[in-house]
This record gives structure tokens, sequence and C-alpha cells, in this order.
């Protein structure tokens, strides 16, 4: 879906649904790329998720619900700072009862965020942010999109001190590969991940060897490693490739 249908989505559908997000929601449930979603400002909780909801992330939608928040848990450690700004208003806006839906005002960011079997996807979120007249409040209402870049991988959470890659490109014939297919697993160090963010910060050998305190060529080595596990052919493409997979 192009990003720029969202803005339209958002504005022709809630204004359809008389901004009621009950009903916004539900027109998402069977979706398998996107989640609706209604934010409560002054609860700092969600309020409605879409099906689709336990679709791309595996949750419980009415367990989730109860919780009302993504946690630290749920969102990338290095995204979740820019996650709860995005849910985040200002007092003094909350304060000013003369502000009303504008369709106009769209905002967005991308978090990567833990399905519950523990593999990574890319989300966007986009949202309006609107007054409730009923509540007497400001909620933020959207849309979640998947962006999980590269569906031939899955990345699982840190365990045990090392990132693994399952690689399910090579189980998939006609048919989608299930979860419980067999999987090549790519397993990388936490030296590795650390040489792997200093590379694609665009430091060269030398320069990551005096920061993490080891020889020039252990960290050449572990590059050549690197471009081996991942199979890509220069650090260029390694840079790339970590990027889709979210490593760095």
């Amino acid at each position: 879906m192009q990003y720029l249908y969202i803005h339209e989505i958002l504005h022709l559908l809630f204004l359809r649904c008389n901004k009621n997000p009950e009903i916004f929601t539900s027109y998402f449930n069977s979706s398998r790329s996107l989640i609706a979603f209604n934010y409560h400002f002054k609860k700092e909780k969600f309020t409605h998720l879409s099906d689709s909801f336990n679709n791309i992330l595996g949750f419980n939608n009415k367990r989730f619900l109860s919780n009302g928040n993504f946690t630290s848990h749920v969102i990338h450690p290095n995204d979740i700072n820019g996650f709860r700004d995005f849910f985040t208003i200002s007092r003094a806006t909350l304060r000013n009862n003369n502000h009303h839906f504008d369709g106009n005002i769209l905002t967005s960011i991308k978090c990567r965020t833990k399905h519950l079997k523990g593999f990574w996807k890319y989300l966007i979120f986009f949202s309006v942010n609107y007054w409730n007249e009923k509540y007497e409040c400001f909620n933020k209402i959207g849309l979640i999109l998947d962006e999980h870049i590269d569906q031939n991988y899955q990345i699982l959470a840190n365990s045990n001190g090392k990132t693994v890659i399952n690689d399910v490109s090579s189980t998939r014939t006609r048919k989608k590969a299930s979860p419980e297919s067999p999987v090549n697993k790519i397993s990388i160090s936490v030296r590795e991940t650390e040489i792997l963010k200093l590379i694609g910060q665009g430091l060269v050998a030398k320069e990551i060897a005096d920061q993490l305190q080891i020889s020039t060529s252990t960290v050449i080595t572990h590059r050549k490693n690197l471009i081996q596990k991942l199979k890509v052919k220069n650090t260029a493409e390694l840079i790339k490739k970590a990027s889709q997979l979210l490593l760095i």
C-alpha cells in the first residue's frame, strides 16, 4: 500500500464512521497488513484495536487492551523513546477543548515491534489527533502498517547474548512456509552485533578497533564473518542487509 493513501483512508473512513473508533477499527479486522487503533491521551492507553492485531503480532486483543499500551518488552529498546513521544500530547493542548479533528494533520513513526513468537517486525504508525466530544478529551486514531521488509527472515530477540536470524527462504516452495517449518539459523554474537552497528555508522576498521579496544585484524575478521553469514558480497551490501534485518 502506498503511504500517500494512508492519509486519505484515515480522513475519509474516520469521518464516515462519525468519529466512532469502534466502527473505524472494525473495518480492518480481517486485514493482514494493517492494524487500526484508537488511543486515549488522558488514560494513556489504547482503547480500541482491530482484530488484525492478532494476525500481525500474535497478541490477544482483549488481553493487550487490558494493559492498554505497548511496553518496552514489545517495542525495540532503541525505538521506545520515540514511540513514547509519539503517544504524548502536551498538557496545554489537553486543556484546550477548542481543538477538533483536522484531517490535514498526519503524523507517523516507524518502530521495531516484537511478535509474540519473538521475532521483530517493522511497524509504521500513522495517526491523527482529534477531540472526543463524548469524553471531552483528545484521542489519537490511526493505522499501523506492517512493513516487514524481508519476508524470508525472522529476526529473533536476543537470547543468551546472541541475535538469531531464522532464514526460511530455503523452506518455501509454492506455499508459504509455516512458523513450524524447519529453518536455517544464523547466529550473530554480541561482538559481531557491536561491530555491525559501528560499520553502519560509517566507521572504518581502525576506528572500530580503537573504540572497542581490539585489534584491527579482529575487526576485519568479524566483518568477513558477517559478510559470509548474511550472504552478501561487500560492506555496502552488508549495511543494506543489516538495515533490512533490523540489526542496525
